[in-house]
């Protein structure tokens, strides 16, 4: 979903939805879990940020 959305953020409503098939719970530290995890899996080739200016979440690959 994420690599989907090119430079358009993601709400952690839309990814809970996409991945649980639930409704977002909001304190839920599920979507910020599994984002940190993905983090550390991408490596330095991806950043993956919250975008407070657009309230999501956006996954970036690094120039190489």
């Amino acid at each position: 979903m994420l690599a989907r959305n090119g430079r358009r953020p993601v709400a952690a409503e839309s990814l809970f939805g996409a991945v649980w098939g639930g409704e977002f719970e909001y304190g839920s530290s599920a979507v910020k879990t599994v984002v940190s995890r993905l983090r550390r899996k991408l490596g330095e080739g991806f950043l993956l940020e919250f975008d407070d200016a657009e309230g999501g979440y956006l996954l970036t690959e690094m120039p190489g």
